[in-house]
């Protein structure tokens, strides 16, 4: 089983969930800082302000990432083929950048909230994001996760240089002081992965109409699905706050932060593998098979992770706060534990559906996850002020996920799961 595993994860695919790995534990040792020096209320603040630019984020990446990848790797193009599609995709980029960018400062000059004044250093980090993005794209695109696995250690080795000088300077470490850090990060990573790591050529004579027109028109879908997963993501935080205010964001992200440990790495598996699915799309039989060898493999290898945390709840979230202040947070963990089976189930069903070209149907699939979660965290916090509520409720919209996605697979695509198929798949991760 060992030897499977390992040689599953081994090359490329090591590569790609050790940089979701290291994003995973970049955000810990984040956390980890805050919970020391800072109060509820300001860990609850950083908490809002990374989910609302986590969200801006997804609709860059809705837009380009899956269109870029496509394209690049079913037709294997040059180095001149990649530098216009790296030209196109930045600029496409910039586009929406300075969209958002306009839509908040507009935004928080009519509405002075909190939030809002804090989004407006998008500006400046959105900015140093769309340069970052394009440039593992197309690591991504080109299986080059080596690449992409270095530019997330330049990331994380500036970034974190500036965090700790912040800490221990005579100011302290301030939100300013971490965006910041992240604006020079995602530029100095940026830069390196363009000229020393991809060597792409960028120029203005490479934009091309037609090459717009695909992103919108295929990424119009995909768009729509990521965005409607970061909502999935962040509906929850951004209600919490709304209905039992920043506090109780602390307590809640304290428990979702630990489900990172499992989405990194499921996100660094579902990059890898969508290349792969693509190239054998048209084999529908092979498709599933494969679908269902891999998403079987990655819950059997969750399982033992996902056991330890659901036992010793508290003490994680005591060694992560480093307090005894968050102790409903651990019930709320025990609750993702479960929910992170589902999880792998539903997003690996995605990526299936993406690689067939049905971009379509993961968006109403998605749509149909927001819409459970949404309404059920109405209830939740509403009639029962619950948080472990809330967190319950995402198994329920996972799961709605789950099989909606299978019946668009089934329905739309011509398959059909037959006994032989899970036998299968079953007989791979027992081996």
């Amino acid at each position: 089983m060992l030897a499977k595993i390992k040689s599953k994860l081994s090359g490329n695919m090591l590569f790609s969930v050790g940089h979701q790995l290291l994003t995973a534990v970049y955000g810990f040792g984040l956390l980890i800082i805050l919970y020391r020096v800072a109060s509820k209320a300001d860990i609850g603040r950083w908490i809002l302000i990374s989910s609302s630019v986590s969200l801006m984020d997804m609709l860059m990446h809705g837009f380009l990432q899956t269109p870029v990848i496509r394209k690049l790797s079913i037709e294997q193009p040059g180095v001149k083929w990649i530098n216009t599609i790296a030209s196109n995709a930045l600029f496409y980029a910039l586009c929406i950048w300075l969209i958002v960018s306009v839509l908040i400062l507009t935004s928080s000059l009519l509405y002075h909230t909190r939030l809002l004044l804090d989004l407006r250093w998008y500006a400046a980090l959105g900015f140093s994001m769309a340069f970052y993005n394009v440039s593992w794209w197309i690591g991504n695109a080109r299986s080059n996760f080596k690449a992409v696995l270095i530019q997330r250690i330049i990331f994380s080795v500036v970034s974190v240089s500036i965090i700790l000088y912040f800490v221990l300077s005579k100011t302290g470490l301030t939100i300013p002081g971490i965006i910041l850090a992240h604006f020079i990060g995602y530029s100095i990573s940026a830069l390196c992965a363009f000229v020393f790591i991809n060597k792409i050529s960028l120029s203005p004579k490479l934009i091309n109409r037609g090459y717009l027109k695909f992103f919108f028109n295929y990424g119009k879908f995909t768009a729509g699905s990521m965005m409607m997963g970061s909502m999935l993501r962040n509906a929850d935080i951004f209600m919490i706050d709304a209905f039992m205010g920043q506090a109780a964001v602390a307590v809640y992200g304290t428990a979702q932060k630990t489900v990172e440990i499992f989405e990194v790495a499921l996100r660094g598996i579902a990059s890898h593998s969508l290349p792969d699915f693509c190239k054998i799309a048209r084999d529908r039989k092979l498709l599933l098979q494969k679908y269902i060898s891999l998403t079987s493999l990655i819950v059997f290898a969750a399982l033992p992770l996902g056991f330890f945390m659901f036992i010793f709840s508290d003490k994680v979230i005591q060694l992560l706060s480093g307090s005894n202040a968050f102790g409903e947070a651990s019930i709320i963990l025990k609750v993702f534990m479960v929910y992170v089976v589902f999880l792998v189930v539903d997003r690996m069903t995605g990526v299936t559906l993406e690689a067939m070209g049905l971009a379509r149907y993961n968006l109403v699939k998605t749509m149909l996850l927001v819409i459970v979660n949404i309404s059920g965290n109405a209830v939740a916090l509403y009639f029962f002020r619950s948080l472990p509520g809330v967190a319950f409720v995402s198994i329920l919209a996972a799961i709605t996920g789950m099989v909606s996605g299978w019946y668009f697979i089934l329905q739309n695509a011509g398959l059909s799961i037959k006994r032989h198929h899970l036998v299968t798949g079953l007989n791979f991760v027992m081996k």
